[in-house]
């Protein structure tokens, strides 16, 4: 039971998480049946129209509860756009997770999504592939990484295509049309898989990214940039050995004395000069999804 003032503040932490993803996807998928939590005793799981949920209604740090906004993110990616295979399972939970800092962006703004999106990138673990090939168990389809990796795969997408194409790409993944304010209920639900989620990302950039989800999907290792700074020169290029042998000409911003630059490492590697005494920070606001010393490069769990 819970006293009137938080069931208000229940009643408001739904209503406000609803508008927002009304708001960047669309319709709530069964607007003509049901939006219902049942309490549990286990903490949470995704059923169409009942969500189960078992964390007592309580805000987080991050000022909303991230549980009942993750298992109502699973309203979209996983009941109206299901995986085809479990290869594909991080359509769900990649997406599912990247909701939270998304929702922390829109409630509270840049400093919130930063804050959540590095603590996700802590707790990575760096030891598989989130897609993988042949047939395979749920329990290597939902290894801890599809949360994270996913969502920062996402992160970094976003950051790389613009929150308009980024949006845009998403509705096309889970209604097949981007202008969601014409549909009608009921809304059928689809299959989806990672090469489609692919094929319309390359199709409204008419660019091939094929290369940054083979990258962060498809090996477990994280893509490292090497980084040579003398007293004239910054020299950066990404390790190809950390590729494992396939293309990544991810750009990367640079900010020197305070001024932020994005440069093309395109062709292997680019050098930047520099003057005695100046101040480099490698993409000081995260935006390139990277292995960097602060994580274990495989963390196995206990």
């Amino acid at each position: 039971k819970h006293t009137q003032q938080a069931s208000m503040l229940i009643e408001q932490d739904l209503r406000s998480q609803v508008a927002f993803f009304e708001r960047f996807l669309g319709p709530y998928p069964w607007g003509n049946d049901k939006l219902g939590f049942v309490e549990t005793p286990h903490l949470g799981m995704e059923h169409q129209t009942i969500n189960a949920y078992g964390k007592k209604y309580k805000r987080d740090a991050g000022g909303y509860d991230w549980l009942l906004q993750h298992e109502l993110a699973h309203e979209w990616f996983g009941n109206l756009m299901t995986h085809e295979k479990l290869n594909d399972a991080w359509l769900h939970e990649g997406f599912g997770s990247y909701m939270q800092p998304s929702y922390s962006l829109y409630k509270f703004g840049e400093a919130a999504y930063n804050h959540s999106m590095y603590k996700s990138y802590l707790g990575l673990k760096n030891c598989k592939a989130i897609v993988l090939d042949g047939d395979i168990t749920s329990d290597q389809a939902f290894n801890p990484d599809i949360y994270g990796k996913g969502s920062w795969t996402l992160h970094t997408l976003r950051w790389l295509i613009g929150d308009e194409l980024f949006w845009q790409a998403t509705r096309e993944l889970l209604y097949g049309v981007n202008d969601t304010k014409q549909l009608a209920y009921p809304i059928s639900p689809r299959y989806r898989n990672t090469d489609e989620f692919i094929a319309i990302v390359n199709r409204l950039t008419a660019k091939d990214y094929s290369w940054l989800f083979d990258v962060y999907l498809k090996q477990a290792q994280l893509p490292e940039l090497d980084v040579i700074q003398s007293a004239n020169s910054l020299t950066l290029k990404w390790n190809k050995n950390s590729l494992q042998g396939k293309p990544f000409p991810m750009p990367v911003p640079v900010q020197i004395n305070g001024s932020l630059q994005t440069y093309s490492v395109e062709n292997g590697e680019i050098s930047i000069a520099l003057k005695a005494g100046d101040h480099v920070v490698i993409d000081p606001n995260m935006k390139v999804f990277r292995y960097l010393p602060i994580i274990d490069k495989c963390k196995a769990e206990q």
